[in-house]
């Protein structure tokens, strides 16, 4: 299962890195994790054509007795720049390992996955959100 659980404007607290404007949102959940794995968030914008997914680690990805009700954040632009656009946002059993070492490196940042890593683990789920003006996107589950 996952959900949209609230929105808020500014970084979360384990990512200081991130600019004031831009627009995350908390997405909780259930699922199953196979030892060794662990989860991450990847979202794409349906409305630009971007086949790119941005991805973000769950809290506490490195806990596997935190995985089973997860949350984690995503992103959804600056403010009202992406008012209208349509997300899908996949939850992604990965290795741990490879997820470690890309989230340590110096350019995890960009919320970018190289090599390929997005699709070394199943889709769990999915979800689309539906950009609207102010604080909180529609959502719709699927």
């Amino acid at each position: 299962m996952v959900r949209v659980h609230e929105v808020f404007f500014g970084p979360p607290p384990h990512d200081a890195g991130r600019a004031l404007t831009d627009l995350a949102s908390y997405l909780e959940g259930t699922a199953t994790v196979p030892k060794g794995m662990t989860l991450i968030l990847a979202m794409r914008n349906l409305s630009t054509g971007d086949q790119q997914r941005y991805a973000q680690v769950v809290y506490g990805y490195g806990h596997a007795s935190r995985l089973p009700h997860w949350r984690g954040a995503q992103f959804f632009g600056k403010q009202n720049q992406n008012v209208g656009d349509d997300y899908e946002v996949q939850l992604i059993a990965l290795p741990l390992a490879q997820v470690r070492t890309w989230d340590e490196a110096p350019d995890s940042t960009s919320g970018t996955m190289k090599d390929g890593l997005l699709e070394k683990g199943p889709i769990l789920d999915t979800i689309r959100v539906h950009r609207i003006d102010g604080k909180a996107p529609a959502c719709s589950e699927h």
